[in-house]
């Protein structure tokens, strides 16, 4: 279950979007352990400070981390029926005994009592015994060796998804932070827009509708001004709750022009290092041989297994006379019959063929996961381009509709039409270069990087 849930996540981060996870980011990896003190001055926030803050704090990392400690416990319960036990007791016993209970007739032994004593007998000694032969025990130990392994691996890969989660949180709220810069500009061109168009009017030049339009427009992008800052604290709220900030502490996002470096592999590439590095699908593979070494512990148990045994102590009335006496022995058991083994053996092939199942699709959901990236990313390029093309193009277009308004040619309606599409453009290059971040961190992560 817990291996299923960080590769839905996985899934959910890099075939549904980065955005679309961050503004859900509610499941384990968005939680964290709050390790701060709250300030008044803002904190500075790299986006390597938050990915290192994420790795220590984050809540999913430390649930998966706890996984690893309950397999290393389960794996020294196994261990412990191949390692030798070693006991000791003392004991001092007042009893009575009823010799016909043995077999003596008091009939047949005059003068000796049915029931004799009481007496005390001491006896102090060491308990030793070892498995010699258990190849069940051997396998099972094996399966949970194979078992913490794949618990290790899938700790490897919850760093990967935090760290990925962190990457698209931190860009989101640098992205909002644009945003906020770029509607703060439209508040200032509008306002510029409303005194030029005043000034116009009161030379006689401009009707009065052109300082309406111009009101309007600017409360439009006051509006826009609002709702681009509420967006951003709702981001850095999320961003915060991930890497064990406190809520009400302020943070200063360092890395405004933060994106990830590194160029981009050919799909062939990229899929044979995700091959090599995916800490999830080696964790998958190692969950597929544990359940097969279970299987052959199962179908073990029906063969003979060898135990040594001793014991050495002393014995006696009291510890003053108890004189040293030891016992050795070697057992052979051989199971004959055993009904529930095959019950076990039934279950244990159902998970085999579980993992099995599991190792297979997760092979070809990193496939389609590697392509999906690549597809994004090369997309990404070329929309970021287009958006900044676009950028350059609009604000040409406002200044030219500006300078016509001026001369009279036309009026602010071909100004304000040029200004909504800066502003579209400039929302378009924020989502671009936002896209652009996360796919290539969406390709690390596909990769195993």
């Amino acid at each position: 279950m817990r291996s299923r849930l960080i590769l839905l996540v996985v899934g959910g981060l890099l075939l549904g979007g980065g955005a679309a996870f961050a503004q859900t980011a509610t499941g384990p990896f968005g939680g964290s352990v709050a390790q701060l003190t709250v300030t008044a001055d803002a904190v500075p926030l790299t986006l390597a400070g938050a990915i290192e803050r994420g790795l220590a704090h984050n809540l999913g990392l430390v649930a998966v981390e706890q996984q690893v400690e309950s397999a290393r416990g389960s794996r020294l319960r196994t261990l412990r029926e191949l390692l030798p036990r070693v006991d000791a007791r003392a004991g001092d016993t007042r009893q009575t005994s009823n010799l016909a209970a043995f077999g003596f007739d008091s009939s047949l032994f005059p003068g000796i009592p049915s029931v004799v004593g009481p007496y005390t007998i001491f006896d102090a000694r060491v308990y030793a015994s070892q498995p010699v032969i258990d190849l069940s025990a051997r396998s099972e130990l094996r399966s949970k060796n194979a078992a913490l392994q794949a618990t290790r691996f899938e700790s490897e890969n919850a760093r990967a998804v935090v760290t990925y989660v962190v990457t698209t949180l931190y860009f989101q709220a640098a992205a909002g932070e644009s945003r906020i810069e770029a509607a703060r500009s439209q508040v200032r061109t509008a306002e510029a827009l409303l005194t030029q168009a005043t000034n116009l009017r009161n030379a006689g030049v401009a009707p009065g509708i052109d300082v309406v339009r111009a009101q309007v427009q600017l409360q439009a992008q006051r509006q826009r001004l609002i709702s681009a800052e509420n967006e951003f604290a709702k981001q850095t709220l999320q961003l915060v709750r991930a890497i064990g900030i406190p809520t009400a502490q302020a943070i200063k996002l360092a890395d405004r022009a933060a994106t990830t470096s590194g160029e981009m592999p050919t799909v062939d590439a990229a899929l044979a290092r995700a091959a090599a590095a995916r800490a999830d699908y080696k964790a998958s593979l190692e969950r597929v041989l544990a359940a097969e070494l279970m299987l052959r512990a199962t179908r073990q148990d029906a063969l003979p297994t060898l135990q040594v045994s001793a014991d050495v102590g002393a014995i006696g009335s009291n510890p003053s006379d108890a004189r040293r006496t030891y016992a050795m022995a070697v057992g052979v058991r051989v199971p004959l019959f055993d009904p529930d083994r095959s019950g076990r053996a039934l279950e244990n092939l159902a998970s085999l063929r579980q993992r099995q199942a599991e190792a297979a699709d997760l092979q070809q959901r990193i496939e389609a996961e590697v392509r999906t990236a690549c597809l994004d990313l090369n997309a990404a390029e070329q929309s970021l381009a287009v958006a900044r093309e676009r950028v350059s193009l609009s604000n040409q277009e406002l200044s030219l509709a500006r300078i016509r308004f001026t001369a009279g040619v036309t009026s602010n309606l071909e100004v304000i039409q040029a200004q909504n599409e800066v502003a579209v453009a400039s929302e378009n290059e924020v989502a671009a270069t936002f896209s652009l971040n996360v796919a290539k961190a969406a390709l690390a992560r596909a990769i195993g990087e």
